[in-house]
């Protein structure tokens, strides 16, 4: 649990990051903020329960220059970086997912390597809204506008099964499978054939899942028994 004390921390340096930073000002000093901290995540010194309101608030201001350090031109995204990230630093959606759009389309398309692979592995691609669930408006634009569609949607699957928090793993993984429906009528054949035979999968997958629960509950229940 975090203690009191983290929490004030935190909340201190995002009242600073506001007060700095805001206006784009101080822009070198940001710079340098994001190249310490993604040194400081490659090197396992910082996690992604460490500083997560600094961070995201940090690259709602400097959202390009967040793109740049983290995943730009030459920059190799490493695990650890991914993890960190794509585990929300331990929010509901990856920082860089609120990003605008547009910006970051035209961040993508203003280099030689595909840039879109690098943002897929980095944001959170679904939402929920008003208690059902949908790809984000930048997932799609990434889906459209990459050279490599399948890859992305690995990169999505990626995420989509994983699962933080208490509660069940499989009820979770099955209220993702109208994410896979919404692609099947995409007009890219790709894609949609992708939705449907990966649907099919995530289906058995979710039955194993179950499966497995209940094993384990019934061990638990065993247990208690004796």
């Amino acid at each position: 649990m975090i203690s009191s004390y983290t929490k004030f921390v935190t909340a201190s340096f995002t009242q600073i990051a506001k007060v700095c930073f805001s206006n784009n000002a101080n822009e070198n000093h940001a710079n340098s903020v994001f190249t310490n901290i993604r040194h400081n995540i490659v090197n396992h010194i910082i996690g992604r329960m460490d500083l997560p309101d600094f961070l995201s608030t940090m690259i709602q201001m400097y959202p390009i220059l967040a793109l740049d350090v983290f995943i730009g031109e030459g920059v190799e995204v490493k695990p650890q970086l991914i993890n960190a990230i794509k585990s929300r630093f331990d929010k509901k959606t990856s920082p860089f997912s609120n990003v605008d759009t547009q910006k970051t389309l035209e961040w993508c398309d203003n280099s030689e390597e595909d840039r879109y692979l690098k943002l897929a592995s980095i944001i959170t691609p679904y939402q929920s809204n008003e208690g059902s669930i949908e790809w984000t408006p930048l997932a799609l634009e990434i889906l459209e506008n990459s050279l490599a569609p399948l890859i992305i949607l690995e990169e999505f699957s990626f995420s989509m099964s994983s699962s933080s928090g208490s509660g069940s793993r499989a009820k979770k993984l099955e209220s993702r499978l109208p994410l896979f429906q919404m692609l099947q009528t995409n007009t890219n054949k790709e894609i949609s054939s992708w939705a449907t035979n990966e649907e099919k999968q995530w289906i058995g997958f979710i039955v194993s899942e179950y499966e497995r629960e209940s094993e384990r509950d019934t061990v638990r229940d065993e247990r208690f028994e004796w």
